[in-house]
């Protein structure tokens, strides 16, 4: 089986792993200095799931319920109907859940709000003004609860696709867009405003954040009809530019129906338009979010991803390396990858973090990635439950999620 792995950062140092003092210990040893090893257990996986056959089909539409561990088991699993409960392990060995089932659903974002605020689910983000305006209307009877999200929301744009194989043409892009106002969109109405983002390596609230984007980057429409020129583009009667008689246009894949995505796609289009670059939308649904990003279905793709560690240097290669699965925009070189390797094996974490901020902006410079925004994290909560909702960067034990008494 040819198995291409998102990253072995960290993971590629182990030297070697042996028993601790019982059956619940084990002492990993590493061949030198690594600054982020608390990173690489963030979750454990069954020794039993040793093949990539197994991690790839093993969870197929079926459950393996010998392979897990915690609180919680599995109690019903639908598959189609996209919806799972869970109850308490009578096997595990920490501290008692306080809850008796817990139950989730799949669901678009509008369907999600409308379901909250019907009763028919205690928990609900409401990090868009609709969903907040509703959660207001509905009082006392829920907590709204917020903090700063440790995630990066991003533009990608799909280097393989033959009109944007020109970084000139992506730099053209990206200079058409301007951040500041798709950041009103997204906060409008929730009282919010940050720091624009300019690093996928730390946030804006850590140590040690450096904005590596503004170095090679900034708003500006004439730039961009500039950069196209100089690509060998012209702009036609229509206002938008060609070459070898072929029209510039783009393919924005819009993913999911919530109302802050759609006007933000609608923005970027006017935007584009403005520069003389043709964007059009195809709206498609959230369950088809994993096949378009393996298969690189779009020219430009707005998506995130969230941080469950503080340690995001550790990942830095996995972001920007021209090989890595999860570098959707296609984007980097051999030469860069050295340069990546190189900054890994640095003793320390300062000395890491200052290689990093020289190189991110060398990797923005390929015109790729485009992050906006972080944002907030806001859940509704139906009131009384304790510890859940927006934790940051910490971890709270599911065990200790219950209600109020």
């Amino acid at each position: 089986m040819n198995v291409q792995v998102n990253s072995t950062d960290g993971y590629d140092l182990i030297e070697y792993v042996e028993k601790g003092e019982n059956d619940k210990e084990a002492v990993v040893t590493f061949e030198g200095p690594y600054p982020w090893w608390q990173g690489l257990f963030n979750d454990i996986l069954h020794p039993a799931i040793d093949t990539a056959e197994k991690f790839d089909q093993e969870y197929l539409g079926k459950l393996n319920p010998q392979y897990g561990a915690g609180p919680f088991k599995v109690e019903n699993a639908d598959f189609r109907g996209g919806t799972v409960s869970f109850v308490p392990n009578e096997k595990w060995w920490g501290d008692e859940p306080k809850l008796d089932k817990v139950s989730y659903r799949a669901m678009e974002s509008q369907a999600t709000i409308n379901a909250f605020q019907a009763g028919e689910i205690d928990a609900a983000g409401v990090g868009i003004k609709n969903n907040l305006t509703i959660a207001a209307d509905m009082g006392d009877s829920i907590d709204v609860r917020a903090a700063t999200r440790p995630a990066s929301i991003l533009f990608t744009l799909n280097s393989k696709a033959p009109q944007l194989a020109d970084k000139d043409v992506r730099h053209a892009v990206f200079a058409a867009i301007d951040r500041d106002q798709l950041a009103e969109i997204r906060y409008n109405g929730l009282g919010y405003e940050e720091e624009m983002p300019g690093s996928l390596a730390l946030y804006p609230t850590q140590e040690d954040y450096k904005d590596n984007l503004s170095e090679v980057l900034e708003y500006d429409v004439e730039e961009a009809k500039s950069l196209l020129e100089d690509a060998g583009y012209t702009q036609g009667d229509d206002g938008y530019y060609g070459k070898d008689g072929e029209k510039l246009t783009l393919r924005y894949v819009l993913i999911g129906d919530d109302e802050v995505s759609k006007s933000t796609a609608a923005a970027v289009q006017k935007m584009l338009k403005d520069a003389g670059i043709e964007l059009k939308i195809e709206e498609r649904p959230s369950s088809d979010f994993s096949k378009i990003v393996s298969e690189r279905d779009f020219d430009l793709l707005l998506s995130g991803f969230a941080a469950s560690d503080p340690f995001g240097p550790a990942f830095f290669g996995r972001t920007y390396a021209s090989d890595s699965t999860l570098n959707k925009s296609g984007t980097g070189t051999e030469e860069f990858d050295k340069k990546i390797e190189e900054m890994q094996k640095l003793p320390t974490r300062d000395e890491q973090i200052k290689r990093i901020n020289e190189l991110e902006s060398e990797a923005f410079a390929e015109y790729g990635m485009l992050p906006y925004a972080n944002g907030p994290q806001m859940v509704g909560l139906k009131k009384g439950i304790a510890n859940m909702g927006a934790p940051g960067f910490a971890v709270v034990p599911k065990e200790n999620i219950g209600w109020e008494k």
